[in-house]
């Protein structure tokens, strides 16, 4: 209702009341049907949630995003390719008022992607073998609606967790076999398929070994847990070093910026006594044995096992036997063993003195012949 009142000169005053009718916008709204869409499937729109408050709706209009116009309260349509779409809903009212809504859809087929990276500790081709300190890492992509969860569970003891929402890096807990399974979900709904792989958990060896001040002859038992150079395995200071000698080029190389090996002996020098541990790698699968090529004269070896040997006892167990260094008539492929002992040497044979071979310790070997000498794994 509207009212105009006008005054003339007089101060006399009269009134004028119209009623006017202002016709008010439809209202604009719709749902799609199903949830999950998929390329050249079809999809059902459905306006009918649009209304008018003062009228009824004559128009129905759709702009599908892929450069489609349709027409009607409920439309069927299709997308022939993934992506994402904008979609447009105008009505007009009798009234010719008219209002729009619109609304993004995702059109998707490619269901994510996940991939799982094992930290370190890890063993085997298949990165199987792990410990409960190896960390587990699960990557999802999805290129067209991306990724909006991915989930893991692990079996047990017989035993499955539930699925697990995937928040950041995780670890095995429990020495034995694990089966691990997990998956993504896109922003589509488009689901992956369930990934899975056994792993085992297994406990590693630690070892020690102590460093005095001035020079040692020492060596690792077995492979370490993981690739270590010497300056960091034995934390070599300013004026302090680290040697090994190479038997085939009869020269002394610094062993400083090189991986730690077993089999190897090395003469190391501390300004200070010093206590190393480290881990040791467990044996896993089909291992192969570490090995050092020797050479006819003088090298310098390892002691590569983490329990004392005799050099000979005439059994299958001795040093001589499993380093591969006996001959099949009961003889050796060298001459003599020496160890330091810090203030001298002790020899096998033929002075005398030396009978036992311990962890850790370095030896000089005089070879009678080119040989490989084998580790324990």
């Amino acid at each position: 209702m509207v009212s105009l009142t006008g005054v003339d000169n007089q101060n006399y005053s009269s009134t004028l009341t119209l009623m006017l009718e202002v016709d008010s916008s439809p209202i604009a709204d719709f749902f799609s049907l199903p949830r999950k869409k998929y390329i050249n499937q079809p999809v059902i729109f459905n306006a009918s949630n649009s209304y008018d408050p003062d009228g009824y709706i004559t128009n129905y209009t759709w702009d599908f995003g892929d450069g489609t116009i349709e027409y009607g309260m409920v439309i069927e349509h299709s997308y022939s390719s993934s992506g994402e779409y904008n979609i447009t809903l105008t009505v007009t009212d009798n009234e010719n008022a008219s209002s729009s809504y619109s609304k993004t859809i995702l059109i998707d087929i490619i269901p994510p992607e996940t991939v799982k990276t094992v930290g370190t500790p890890k063993y085997g081709s298949n990165d199987e073998w792990v410990t409960s300190h190896t960390e587990f890492n699960l990557t999802a992509t999805d290129d067209v609606s991306g990724v909006n969860k991915t989930y893991y569970r692990i079996w047990y003891n017989n035993v499955w967790t539930p699925w697990i929402e995937y928040r950041g890096n995780f670890t095995l807990t429990g020495e034995g076999k694990h089966y691990l399974e997990y998956y993504s979900v896109d922003n589509a709904g488009s689901v992956e398929e369930v990934h899975n792989q056994t792993h085992y958990i297994i406990n590693l060896t630690k070892f020690c070994l102590k460093l005095d001040e001035g020079w040692n002859l020492v060596s690792i038992p077995k492979m370490l847990d993981t690739p270590t150079t010497a300056s960091v395995l034995f934390d070599l200071q300013p004026a302090e070093a680290c040697f090994y000698y190479d038997t085939l080029n009869g020269r002394w190389v610094d062993a400083s910026d090189t991986n730690v090996i077993p089999c190897r002996g090395y003469w190391v020098f501390k300004s200070s006594p010093y206590e190393i541990c480290m881990n040791l790698m467990p044996p896993v699968g089909l291992m192969v044995p570490p090995q050092l090529q020797l050479y006819e004269g003088w090298n310098l070896i390892g002691y590569p096992d983490t329990l004392p040997r005799p050099v000979d006892d005439g059994t299958y167990n001795d040093f001589s036997s499993i380093a591969g260094l006996d001959t099949p008539d009961g003889g050796y492929k060298f001459e003599q063993i020496l160890e330091w002992n810090g203030f001298g040497w002790s020899s096998y044979p033929p002075i005398g003195g030396l009978t036992e071979l311990l962890p850790g310790h370095g030896y000089w070997i005089v070879m009678k012949e080119d040989a490989m000498m084998f580790g324990t794994v």
